[in-house]
Order: C-alpha cells, then sequence, then structure tokens
C-alpha cells in the first residue's frame, strides 16, 4: 500500500513480465498474485488486484493482444503530474504499445500499458520515465544501468 500525503510527489512504475521468454516459460508460473493500493490523504484513489492463473482465464486480457505480453503501470502525481503531456502519451501507442491513460481522483494520473515483449516494455520504460520528468520540469536521477 502506497499512502501519501496530500502534497507528496510520486512516480511509480510497476512491470509484470510473464517470465523467461527465451526459455519457453511464458506464463509458467503457478500463480501469481499482486494486490497495490494508492491512498492520497486516507482516500483510496486507486486498487490493482491480480490473481494470475495459468489453469484459468484469468491471463486471458493479457494474452488478446500480445502472447507473452509484459504489462506496465505507472502513477504520477505533484509536480511530475503537474503537465501531463497527454497527447505525447497517446503517441506512443503502436504496433508493440497498447497504451491507456487518464486522470485519478487527488491529482493522480495513471498509465497502464500491454507490450508485445520485454524489448518493448524496455523502450515504453525508457521513453516515458525522461518525458513525465521534463513535464514536471525535473531531472530524472541516475539509476546507473537500469534505464537511460
Amino acid at each position: 500500500m502506497l499512502d501519501l500525503h496530500p502534497s507528496a510527489s510520486l512516480l511509480f512504475f510497476d512491470w509484470i513480465a510473464p517470465g523467461r521468454v527465451a526459455m519457453g516459460e511464458v506464463f509458467a508460473y503457478r500463480q501469481l498474485r499482486w494486490e497495490l493500493d494508492l491512498r492520497v490523504g486516507g482516500k483510496l484513489v486507486a486498487r490493482e488486484r491480480y490473481d494470475l492463473n495459468p489453469g484459468d482465464d484469468s491471463l486471458e486480457a493479457l494474452r488478446a493482444r500480445f502472447p507473452a505480453a509484459h504489462y506496465l503501470s505507472v502513477y504520477a502525481k505533484g509536480d511530475v503530474a503537474g503537465n501531463w503531456p497527454a497527447e505525447a502519451l497517446d503517441a506512443l501507442n503502436d504496433d508493440s504499445v497498447y497504451l491507456g491513460l487518464g486522470p485519478l481522483p487527488e491529482g493522480v494520473f495513471v498509465i497502464r500499458a500491454l507490450c508485445r515483449d520485454s524489448l518493448s516494455a524496455r523502450k515504453l520504460l525508457e521513453t516515458l520515465r525522461p518525458m513525465l520528468y521534463r513535464a514536471g520540469e525535473m531531472k530524472p536521477p541516475a539509476l546507473g544501468r537500469i534505464f537511460c
């Protein structure tokens, strides 16, 4: 659970991968359970619940567009969301990325994306991160060798 002060800023990235695709392990786990509650000043503004099981239809939405889809979520609030680049974000949709975005209560914005594969997901994150920091007129912190 993330519980933010009303004046707090946030840039939160989350990435759900299908497994070790190169080893042929695409959604080959027994079960993946993921929960996220985002609160601002104690008020619930977003709740994500995933209970993914390869033995049932819970993966159908992820696999519908891309058989080995990677799922990304981004939550932004505060400076980073102050000048939300909606048009530039919409332009990131292509044959490898299916992206949606929108506002939530309390000044929070969300981006959700299905990506064809890990390369598409990494490229999207490498584009999103500096774009969102620029929108907030902030310099991205150095993360070493992980991202640009």
